[in-house]
């Protein structure tokens, strides 16, 4: 096996207001100083970069690495799933080198924004679990769709925001685009009737000026909304704005840089919603570590092969049983663990043998072409 991943470099050339693309043979140059062997393919429009990543993938890629803002991050990251929900390849490593105008995935991960920095984090086959959201929702045609993401997502006056960003130039940076898309969204932005879900509770209906499900802490060009967020907590923090006034919604502005927004009105609340639903056809997903020594594996509604040796501090599985049979045909004391498909299995390092078998929510997805 070779000491680096095989790496696909996807470049959104229009990113950073066209400066990636103008630049390029300088940037590269860069990037190949800390990683000599990568191609390269960039991207031409909307969603493109989704399929490159996954063209990538399924054609033995190991790492794609996204060159651009969060939004090409997001575009990318798409690309890791199957249309039908599926990981194109569950072993497969998301790398980020910063090219754009908010750039605030990677100030929760902690990767430097410039890209001699960020690409020396790229080298050798080490790499840190990411959680990844899903969400379904109707696009602005009136259809539905569905995205994964794994900063955050939200609904209320950020899409409008997004959308009034988009639509100026960005050529002044993350902070003044998102800043002004606020300013002008607050203008004509009115507070939307919905009713929240989270974590099986019914939160009832609400008139709300923004929800935010956060995974990483930052977003909107360096607003920390979510202070307590982890990439791989297996939890979301969810703030819901409520019916914010106009005038307390600018007001919060300046809160929402430093992360104090929060003690500015009791219109606002917070709280962390486990992750609890799976979507997708699965074999087993390695869903979180919440703390040192615990563990939890999923088991979806596909085969699962799990077994656990009384005087080792491991677990193993596999899809096949027959692969764990060859790797552990030389060795004695290895126990399979019984568990029913949607599961999900607690496991404490102190002690294998006291694991925890609860059943987990799960929504299957027919794959494509199949009748719903």
């Amino acid at each position: 096996m070779s000491d680096q991943f095989k790496t696909k470099l996807v470049v959104n050339p229009r990113s950073a207001n066209g400066r990636t693309g103008k630049n390029w043979a300088a940037i590269e140059a860069r990037i190949r100083e800390h990683l000599p062997e990568f191609d390269t393919a960039f991207t031409q429009g909307p969603m493109h970069a989704t399929e490159l990543a996954r063209d990538a993938l399924r054609h033995g890629y190991e790492m794609v690495v996204t060159v651009g803002g969060d939004g090409t991050n997001s575009e990318v990251v798409n690309g890791f799933f199957e249309p039908d929900g599926a990981p194109v390849r569950p072993d497969a490593v998301l790398g980020v080198l910063p090219m754009g105008t908010g750039c605030d995935f990677v100030k929760t991960a902690g990767i430097p924004k410039p890209v001699e920095q960020a690409a020396a984090h790229l080298p050798g086959r080490h790499a840190i679990p990411c959680d990844a959201g899903y969400l379904e929702y109707t696009d602005s045609g009136g259809n539905p769709a569905a995205r994964h993401f794994i900063n955050i997502a939200d609904f209320g006056i950020g899409g409008e925001v997004a959308v009034n960003v988009n639509r100026a130039t960005k050529a002044l940076g993350g902070f003044v685009s998102f800043f002004g898309g606020i300013l002008r969204t607050e203008l004509t932005y009115r507070n939307k009737t919905v009713r929240l879900r989270a974590d099986g509770r019914d939160l009832g209906e609400r008139l709300i000026k923004n929800v935010i499900v956060a995974n990483g802490q930052f977003f909107g060009g360096g607003m920390r909304i979510a202070r307590e967020a982890a990439l791989s907590d297996g939890q979301f923090e969810v703030i819901i704005m409520n019916a914010l006034t106009r005038w307390e919604g600018l007001r919060l502005i300046r809160g929402m840089y430093s992360g104090d927004y929060v003690n500015y009105t009791r219109k606002i609340e917070r709280f962390k919603a486990r992750l609890r639903r799976c979507r997708g056809q699965i074999t087993a997903v390695i869903a979180c570590r919440t703390d040192p020594g615990t563990v939890f594996v999923l088991k979806g509604n596909r085969p699962l092969e799990l077994r656990w040796h009384p005087r080792r501090k491991a677990v193993l599985y596999a899809s096949d049983p027959a692969y764990l049979d060859a790797v552990l045909a030389e060795e004695k004391g290895w126990r399979e663990i019984a568990v029913p498909p949607m599961s999900l299995v607690v496991f404490r390092r102190e002690d294998l043998s006291g694991y925890l078998v609860e059943p987990f929510e799960f929504v299957a997805q027919e794959r494509r072409g199949a009748e719903p």
